[in-house]
């Protein structure tokens, strides 16, 4: 298991900033009406930092994700448009790649069949 020491100071600094916040600002927060103050007004002024912090890892991590699907379409499309270009260049290639492409079938659809046992 990996270890996350990074999780914990980081939680910590952001519930000492808005824990700060909460106690020595001068607004007030209001919910269904009534004012909070105290304990209640720290975790609520503890909340918002938490949340943007979270909200931003999220957004890396599904930008991060679109990019890298992106990246394997453009590999995929320049790598059919080089090997097309390769074989349009040199076709006396094109029964070596194939007799390649088959061995690895061949030893693929063996290797299928000693794992199945």
């Amino acid at each position: 298991m990996k270890s996350h020491s990074w999780l914990t100071p980081l939680v910590v600094l952001l519930a000492i900033i808005g824990i700060g916040f909460a106690l020595t600002s001068h607004t007030t927060v209001i919910v269904n009406g009534q004012p909070l103050d105290g304990v209640e007004k720290a975790l609520a002024g503890f909340a918002g930092p938490l949340l943007a912090v979270l909200f931003v890892v999220v957004g890396v991590v599904l930008g991060t994700l679109a990019f890298i699907g992106a990246s394997l379409i453009f590999l995929g499309i320049f790598a059919f448009f080089f090997v097309s270009l390769a074989f349009m260049v040199a076709p006396s290639l094109l029964p070596w790649v194939l007799g390649i492409l088959a061995l690895v079938w061949v030893m693929r659809k063996k290797d299928k069949a000693r794992s199945r046992h």
